[in-house]
């Protein structure tokens, strides 16, 4: 299987990758507004609609979300998140990997994944908050629709995320 993988300068930190059956977007490292990565998504979608010369059907939207919450020497997984490993023959932490995995209450074609794990950025101790959405949909054509439905899955994302930090963490990065 072909897959055509675009990237931009390291500045940008973007890459499309396409392929048979898929077509994905990422914006590494950095935060970047969302309006305008959802615009820089329809171009890319745009061209790619006219290359292909044909009406494209989407069966499925995902949404990734990808956080480093740095810790200071001081802090463990606890104080930055609300998701951790416990267990109850220790009084610490057992560092490490947590998978999270469930249907979305109020709709049951969202599927969420939600990670957490000890990480390192360059020399900087830290825990990775990972939020993954999947929603099936039924061979959409409505472009209009299918970047609705991504909206969508931002809004439950975002819920998601101040439900998965901590206040202290949350007061950490708003300062």
């Amino acid at each position: 299987m072909m897959a055509i993988i675009l990237k931009t300068s390291n500045d940008q930190n973007r890459i499309l990758q396409v392929r048979r059956g898929s077509f994905a977007f990422h914006k590494v490292k950095e935060y970047e507004k969302f309006d305008i990565l959802l615009q820089e998504l329809k171009n890319y979608w745009k061209d790619f609609g006219e290359c292909a010369d044909q009406q494209l059907s989407i069966n499925m939207v995902t949404v990734r979300y990808l956080n480093f919450i740095e810790k200071d020497t001081t802090e463990t997984n606890s104080d930055l998140v609300t998701i951790f490993t416990r267990h109850p023959a220790f009084s610490d932490e057992i560092n490490g990997f947590v998978h999270l995995k469930f249907k979305y209450p109020k709709n049951d074609s969202i599927s969420i994944n939600i990670v957490t794990a000890d990480a390192k950025d360059n020399a900087n101790e830290g825990v990775i908050l990972d939020i993954f959405l999947n929603r099936k949909i039924n061979d959409e054509t409505d472009v209009a629709t299918v970047f609705q439905y991504i909206s969508e899955l931002r809004a439950i994302k975002n819920t998601l995320f101040f439900k998965c930090v901590t206040k202290k963490m949350t007061k950490k990065y708003n300062q």
